[in-house]
């Protein structure tokens, strides 16, 4: 009387990955150690990644949006290739060098445009013609803040524009679905963070119709 969860992922998807990181092609067949230490952080994260993933499937009553899923995949491809040892793990190991600034904008554009599709590893390493790895050190060297954290404020502030301007039949749960956030309750506690307030206040105050007092 148990349940299992089985993680799949298609070798050719995790030797794609890898290239997309590191900009280094997988030349033989990728191989895994078949003992996995589930006491390293990889693995730690692995697992919680996973099971927040299943539990908001669980919870939801609609279909999880596209955007979420996509980049779910992404997360789970990467933590993957680091939680457990393989015959590229030293690839994944090196420090990658870091790029022009010119690149790091031509990604940041890249992620306001695209804000409501998926943000893919392989399109950011397109854009700014460096592997993703090299992007995301400099981006974070730069910004202070990674390519995907980026685009999370990115959509934040497009679900405050969104809040201030419903129309209707708009609800909270639909804003934040659309912006990219599955799960309303990190969704909630993140617009706290980044604007003092929760997105109900800022939805309730747009409702009012009594003009503001300064």
């Amino acid at each position: 009387e148990y349940r299992r969860l089985v993680l799949t992922i298609k070798s050719r998807a995790l030797a794609r990955t890898i290239f997309t990181l590191t900009g280094q092609s997988c030349g033989r067949p990728l191989r895994f150690n078949p003992k996995q230490n589930y006491a390293l952080p990889s693995a730690k994260a692995l697992r919680e990644h996973f099971f927040f993933l299943v539990g908001i499937l669980n919870d939801s009553t609609a279909p999880m949006p596209n955007l979420v899923l996509a980049e779910f995949e992404q997360a789970l491809t990467v933590m993957f290739l680091h939680a457990n040892h393989h015959n590229f793990s030293h690839l994944l190991e090196q420090a990658p060098p870091f790029v022009a600034p010119w690149q790091i904008d031509r990604a940041e554009a890249y992620i306001e445009a695209n804000w409501k599709a998926p943000i893919t590893l392989e399109d950011l390493s397109d854009v700014s013609g460096v592997s993703a790895f090299s992007l995301w050190r400099s981006f974070k060297k730069g910004r202070g803040l990674s390519p995907m954290e980026f685009a999370s404020q990115v959509r934040l502030r497009r679900a405050r524009e969104l809040l201030l301007r419903p129309d209707d039949t708009t609800t909270v749960a639909e804003i934040a679905s659309t912006c990219g956030f599955a799960d309303t309750r990190c969704f909630e506690s993140d617009y706290v963070r980044a604007f003092g307030e929760p997105p109900i206040a800022t939805f309730g105050r747009s409702k009012d119709p009594r003009p503001t007092s300064h």
